[in-house]
C-alpha cells in the first residue's frame, strides 16, 4: 500500500501533528514538532508522545508493503530529554525478516542528538475478505 496513502489514516499521529517525511516498505522518516500540550511534570516531551512517534514509523514500515502486519512488541529507550520547540525526527528501519515476523530498529533524533531509541517487532497477518 503507499506510505502516504496508509499515512493519512493514522488519527492518532495527525493529532500529534506528526508529519510523513519519506519511507514505505523497510524504512520510514516521520517528524514533529514538540508543543508545550506534549510536555510531562519534567517540562520534557512526555514519553508516550515519542513512543507514538516511533510506533507510527514502524507501523508504515511493516505495512507499506504487500504484507498487513500489527507490533507485537516495541521497546523504547530514552536516552536524552526533549523540550518544548525541538524538531524531532524518528527514522525506523526493518532489520530482520523471517518468516511472518519482522524485527525493527530506529531512532528519534532532536536537535541536540540521539533522543531515544526504539526496537519492536511485527507479525504478518492474513486478513479476512468480506
Amino acid at each position: 500500500m503507499n506510505p502516504n496513502d496508509l499515512f493519512a489514516t493514522d488519527a492518532a499521529a495527525a493529532a500529534l501533528g506528526i508529519e510523513f517525511i519519506d519511507g514505505g516498505p523497510g524504512h520510514t522518516e516521520l517528524a514533529m514538532t514538540v508543543t508545550t500540550a506534549m510536555l510531562n511534570i519534567a517540562d520534557t516531551c512526555h514519553g508516550g508522545v515519542l513512543f507514538t512517534l516511533a510506533d507510527s514509523a514502524m507501523q508504515i514500515t511493516s505495512n507499506a508493503g504487500e504484507a498487513v502486519a500489527f507490533a507485537s512488541t516495541a521497546n523504547m529507550h530514552y536516552i536524552a530529554p526533549a523540550r518544548s520547540g525541538d524538531r524531532l525526527t524518528a527514522s525506523v528501519g526493518e532489520r530482520l525478516r523471517r518468516g511472518k515476523v519482522t524485527y525493527h530498529t530506529g531512532t528519534i533524533m532532536g536537535p541536540h542528538g540521539v533522543v531515544a531509541l526504539f526496537d519492536g517487532t511485527t507479525i504478518d497477518v492474513a486478513v479476512e475478505s468480506t
